[in-house]
């Protein structure tokens, strides 16, 4: 492993300067503050630590063409929302994505606060043009997602790769 440093072009969710070092054909910085880790290859992988009961939330986000695909597992709940919408927007804005796909398949729970980050992406991507899909909610999930009418506004996917053929 290479030494680590201090590198203020890696900031972590929340502004936090991580360590970062070159480790088998990647890098890994890990959040000296929160020891949340992140990993940068062909994609990048998140673990966020929810406040108070300290269940982590793995996020696992991806660049395909003009598609961030963002994999959560885990509750989307108060306790990770803010973490949620910053990394999503932090990567939002460095790279090109246009259109969004959330693939729920690994989310026990969402409550309000996780439909309130998916409902900002929504409003940002769809004032330039583009889609969100919602991928494989589990049965409860997908019924909060009904109750909360958000299939009106996003489409349901049974796939990412039948989200990405409709993306064209």
């Amino acid at each position: 492993m290479a030494v680590l440093r201090k590198d203020p072009a890696y900031r972590l969710p929340g502004g936090c300067v991580g360590c970062y070092g070159f480790i088998a054909g990647r890098f890994d910085i890990t959040c000296l503050f929160k020891k949340n880790l992140v990993r940068f290859s062909s994609k990048l992988i998140i673990q966020l630590t929810k406040l108070g009961r300290g269940a982590p939330v793995l996020l696992d986000v991806e660049l395909k063409e003009n598609t961030l695909l963002v994999r959560p597992s885990g509750e989307l709940d108060l306790g990770v929302a803010d973490y949620l919408r910053n990394t999503l927007e932090e990567t939002l804005d460095r790279g090109q994505a246009r259109n969004l796909v959330v693939n729920l398949a690994k989310v026990s729970f969402i409550d309000s606060s996780g439909l309130g980050v998916l409902l900002g992406r929504y409003k940002r991507l769809s004032k330039s043009g583009g889609k969100v899909f919602i991928v494989s909610p589990q049965p409860h999930v997908r019924k909060v997602l009904e109750l909360s009418g958000i299939f009106r506004i996003m489409n349901e996917c049974p796939s990412e790769k039948e989200a990405l053929r409709k993306i064209g």
